[in-house]
């Protein structure tokens, strides 16, 4: 398996600031699998695979070759902004998420383009949430003279 993660993230902070404190990441990952199928537990198959090689029409026969091939393209943006009231600090989280895979695969004798055997299935999809969090913190202190 070959795993290549890129990322870059872009933050700015200042304590002086209490309206704006974010964070923005963008990556992109690739996964690349390619596989050779090595065994089969039947001896049958010689109809499909050949005079002396086992297999069957769902996983393949012994020697074919399979793959996928996963590309995630991803974004997270948050920000946090801190209220005082008082002795009460309040801190306010806010941001989206989201990211894109697009599935590849490659099986040129097996059913596994047709998503059945529990490979990633071949496609596009997207997923975005929406987040937000409330830290609401109170403090106070006192002094006794010794």
């Amino acid at each position: 398996m070959k795993k290549q993660h890129r990322h870059c993230t872009l933050r700015y902070s200042r304590p002086d600031d209490k309206l704006f404190d974010w964070d923005i990441g963008l990556y992109a990952t690739q996964h690349k699998n390619d596989q050779t199928k090595i065994y089969h537990y039947s001896t049958g198959g010689a109809a499909l695979c050949g005079t002396g090689v086992t297999g069957n029409n769902i996983s393949g026969c012994v020697g074919d070759p399979r793959s996928y091939t996963i590309n995630t393209l991803g974004l997270d943006i948050h920000n946090t902004s801190r209220v005082d009231f008082g002795s009460w600090q309040n801190a306010f989280t806010y941001g989206v998420d989201g990211f894109q895979d697009d599935v590849s695969t490659k099986d040129t004798r097996g059913q596994f383009e047709h998503h059945d055997a529990g490979w990633p299935p071949h496609g596009f999809r997207r997923l975005h949430a929406v987040e937000g969090d409330l830290w609401l913190a109170a403090g106070g202190r006192q002094r006794r003279p010794l």
